[in-house]
């Protein structure tokens, strides 16, 4: 991991918002660290979005959810992406 990664990890050092336009979306990031295997946590969060009816789609170490059906403020999707760090 580089210093800029570090940088981008850290909320109170995220220049995102100087950067990034976002058109009506609510973007929030949260990220935590993990002794577990990023296999192991992909399919634990797959396990846990499928029952409440999100679709699933993998690849690699990322992984998007989308709700199956549109609230009152838009569909739901989350975005995930696991890093594995030594």
């Amino acid at each position: 991991m580089n210093a800029f990664e570090l940088i981008s990890r850290s909320q109170s050092f995220s220049l995102d918002n100087l950067f990034e336009k976002q058109s009506g979306a609510v973007k929030l990031e949260t990220s935590f660290a993990s002794q577990c295997p990023p296999n192991e946590i992909i399919s634990k969060i797959e396990e846990a979005a499928k029952p409440l009816g999100f679709n699933v789609h993998k690849q690699n170490y990322k992984m998007k959810l989308k709700g199956d059906k549109s609230e009152r403020k838009g569909q739901l999707s989350v975005a995930t992406e696991v890093l594995h760090c030594l």
